[in-house]
């Protein structure tokens, strides 16, 4: 970290002297990679950086005014007033793209008092940035489901965004599916970091990804129906050694019916897509439904030894897993992280197309793609988190004020979650909440609890 001094007159009542602190960037190019897509995993954020100087800096109060200005019209427009200074001074300085200019007031703080860019900043940030917005807006996806947060207070230490590029990379280069143990190995990292990483992904809908082990949280092998008579087919028997512990000829046969359903509506056949349509039947009275997941999975593996189905997804009884990229993700690697690659590392044919052909069409219609970032990421927001949270409570109070006629003695929690079409657990923390401003009283007869007005 380096820091210079200097007097700076006139600046304000209060400024006796400046003092810039600036933090050296990456030079191995692993690393300096990592801190740029930590840099840019939020589209407001990258739109943050091409809104600061280079060779002077902007105060927080300005720096606010041109974020709420060229965000106008987005759901971001209304966040919190420290949104880009806590861009700069928690991610973007620490990592060496920003620097920070301080001073000693006349009560003895030491206060920011604004920001600039440094030579990393404007070679690798500027660029970089306006990859960012320009991928946002051509492909209309935010990136920051596909790279992931980072963690703030140690944003040089953090390696999520980087692992997420690295797995995509690795998928398109292998033009094919791997193995989790294949991206493991080769990446070095351990399955349960892996295995929340592909699930997040999957959620971006960047990559698919299917296993038979216990470590992906709902595991299906898929089957398919053959041409097979079903009066040949004999009754799931449950042994136990050779002793028989029970036979299941009603569950076989309505997995079978399933299964011919399923088939004619060109749905795979899984345990997961039987149960689903057993739910509705009489065989969900079962108290136990783990038990009956496990029995649905038994079914469908004897009706494949029986000929009457076959396994699709993946064969035998050996641990196996599969991720492939999909069309999208193809579209993130090719089209946003082979070019910062070549930003990184410096090659100026990549540089070259980005400083001529993106970065002036993103500085010169900024507002209009930093509103289009802004507008894609709100949904993933604290600020869209929060207003969600807002309605939910005011939609809860009003489904309670209704219910609360004459002498009754309120809604159950689970009546409630119906309702508002929420699952139990979000609503009895709404009730929680609402509990403490007193707005609700509960009532407890015969061990279940009825929520009021009070």
């Amino acid at each position: 970290m380096s820091e210079q001094t200097e007097s700076a007159p006139g600046r304000g009542p209060q400024t006796k002297s400046l003092r810039k602190e600036e933090f050296p960037f990456m030079e191995a190019s692993d690393k300096r990679l990592g801190s740029i897509l930590s840099s840019i995993n939020v589209g407001p954020k990258s739109a943050t950086l091409l809104l600061l100087p280079y060779g002077s800096y902007i105060s927080p109060g300005d720096l606010v005014k041109n974020f709420k200005s060229v965000v106008k019209g987005s759901g971001m427009e209304k966040t919190s007033f420290i949104t880009a200074p806590h861009y700069c001074e928690y991610s973007l300085a620490p990592i060496g793209l920003v620097a920070k200019e301080h001073t000693i007031d006349y009560f003895g703080r030491d206060v920011v008092v604004g920001f600039e860019l440094t030579d990393a900043g404007r070679r690798y940030g500027i660029p970089a940035a306006s990859l960012t917005l320009h991928f946002e807006n051509q492909y209309q996806t935010s990136l920051y489901p596909v790279l992931g947060q980072i963690n703030t207070r140690y944003p040089e230490h953090q390696r999520g965004p980087y692992t997420r590029a690295k797995i995509l990379s690795l998928l398109f280069e292998r033009e094919g599916h791997l193995r989790e143990a294949d991206i493991c190995q080769e990446l070095g990292i351990s399955l349960s970091v892996a295995h929340k990483t592909f699930l997040a992904l999957v959620k971006a809908g960047v990559i698919t990804y299917e296993s038979v082990n216990k470590n992906t949280d709902k595991t299906q092998v898929t089957y398919r129906k053959n041409v097979y008579d079903q009066a040949k087919v004999k009754p799931y028997i449950v042994r136990s050694g050779s002793k028989i512990i029970s036979s299941m000829p009603t569950l076989t046969k309505t997995v079978m019916d399933i299964s011919d359903q399923l088939t004619k509506e060109g749905i795979p056949i899984s345990q997961a897509s039987v149960y689903s349509r057993l739910q509705e039947g009489q065989l969900t009275a079962r108290k136990n439904k783990k038990s009956l997941r496990s029995s649905i999975s038994g079914v469908l593996s004897h009706l494949d030894s029986q000929g009457f189905l076959s396994r699709t997804g993946f064969k035998g009884s050996v641990v196996e897993s599969r991720l492939e990229i999909t069309p999208l993700g193809t579209n993130v690697v090719q089209d946003f992280i082979i070019p910062l690659t070549g930003l990184v590392n410096d090659d100026e044919s990549v540089r070259g197309r980005i400083d001529r052909e993106i970065v002036p069409e993103v500085i010169g219609k900024l507002s209009m793609y930093a509103r289009n970032s802004a507008e894609l990421y709100y949904p993933y927001s604290v600020s869209f988190k929060n207003r969600q949270t807002e309605e939910n409570l005011g939609r809860l109070t009003k489904i309670l004020s209704e219910e609360a006629t004459g002498d009754s003695r309120g809604i159950t929690v689970t009546e409630l979650a119906e309702k508002i079409g929420l699952n139990i657990n979000t609503v009895s923390s709404y009730l929680t909440t609402l509990g403490k401003t007193r707005k609700i009283e509960k009532l407890r007869e015969k061990g279940v609890d009825y929520y009021k007005i009070c």
